[in-house]
């Protein structure tokens, strides 16, 4: 028995290019069984359809791409529609057992069998997935779409955000809609347009950085394998975002998770907690830098007496050794050529078995094919 939900909800179709053909067929189909919101003709420019296909699905498909060749590159329909009384179920997907909006996902399957099978019809499968389309096809929150039942007159010829932002809360509005990150630290003293000259990167946490690039229309700043620096338009202003993941060695895998999994929300931007504050900035501080700089001991002791810690400014590293023996962690040594090891201080951390661990760790990342991220957006 599917879940019966409390309120309506949107959804959206679209009807790639070769679908249409069956157009006719597929609208008299949607408007017997949904309350039409409102149609859009949209038609992306020619020479970034595959940049903004790549961005949509979240994967990085390359001009004439399988994807472009079999729903075509031309004008496509987006139908958003309401399901008065939606049913939530578990439904096989290529991204396994998922539960979906059967009204939603039964009329996708429908219409590709309509249009030769393939995934020539597109639609969302859930309400986050309806936030993240309606938001990157047509630049609006779906929370307007529901207040007002309509859609903008004219619909961009280029997904949101391809050339840049207009603040640094509408990036990160991106991010929110495509994966799971939090900002490591230094964002308090930021502008609309983002950092400061002391701190002039964003320091992210991602669960995928391809993912996290599409979403942010992201330029790589270097071909070097395991540089994470990325460069992105904001205003006028070209900033960078440092994108790290779990199981890049920046910092240990299994903390690296359990950060993302604890997140705060602070204001338009997702943060560690307070605690794993204090200690991944005692982390960074002690590891990744020469020494721990004057503005870091402030900012330590104002946020180890806000989760009741005293920080030791005398000897940083014995108090974060004895955190990470506490916590079962052992430093890692990142994949990022860049990133600064402090190869003087980690052995105190563990002991003589951390000096081996880290030259270990450096050998494999020589050795090592860039690290592999988690499987983003299928073509749904």
């Amino acid at each position: 028995m599917g879940d019966d939900a409390d309120m309506s909800q949107l959804g959206l179709f679209i009807l790639w290019e070769f679908a249409r053909s069956a157009e006719r067929r597929i609208l008299d189909d949607i408007r017997s069984r949904f309350t039409v919101i409102g149609e859009r003709e949209v038609s992306w420019e020619a020479d970034r359809f595959s940049e903004s296909l790549s961005r949509f699905y979240g994967q990085k498909l390359p001009s004439g791409a399988r994807k472009e060749r079999h729903c075509g590159r031309g004008p496509f329909l987006v139908v958003v529609v309401e399901d008065e009384a939606p049913v939530v179920e578990e439904r096989p997907t290529s991204r396994g057992t998922e539960r979906v909006t059967t009204s939603l996902f039964d009329a996708k399957q429908r219409y590709r069998e309509w249009t030769g099978g393939g995934h020539r019809v597109h639609s969302t499968n859930d309400q986050a997935e309806f936030e993240h389309d309606v938001w990157f096809l047509m630049g609006i929150e779906a929370a307007e779409v529901a207040a007002t039942r309509t859609l903008p007159s004219t619909v961009p010829t280029l997904l949101h955000g391809s050339d840049g932002w207009d603040s640094i809360a509408e990036a990160f509005r991106a991010l929110d809609l495509s994966v799971e990150h939090l900002v490591l630290r230094n964002w308090h003293d930021w502008d609309a347009l983002g950092p400061t000259d002391s701190h002039p990167d964003v320091d992210l946490m991602v669960a995928s950085v391809r993912e996290a690039s599409l979403a942010l229309g992201a330029a790589r700043c270097s071909r070097i394998p395991g540089r994470v620096n990325h460069r992105v338009l904001i205003g006028d202003r070209q900033v960078d975002f440092d994108l790290r993941s779990p199981g890049d060695g920046y910092m240990p895998e299994s903390w690296a998770v359990t950060m993302l999994q604890e997140r705060r929300r602070e204001g338009s931007l997702w943060t560690p907690d307070p605690v794993a504050q204090f200690w991944s900035l005692l982390y960074h501080a002690c590891v990744h830098k020469p020494e721990v700089a004057p503005d870091y001991h402030d900012k330590l002791t104002d946020l180890g007496h806000s989760i009741g810690v005293t920080y030791d400014r005398r000897d940083p590293i014995a108090q974060l050794h004895d955190w990470l023996h506490t916590s079962d962690l052992t430093p890692t040594h990142p994949h990022d050529p860049s990133v600064h090891v402090n190869l003087a201080a980690t052995p105190a951390l563990r002991g003589a078995g951390t000096r081996a661990a880290l030259r270990d760790g450096l050998l494999r990342a020589k050795h090592r094919a860039r690290p592999s991220t988690p499987a983003t957006k299928q073509l749904s």
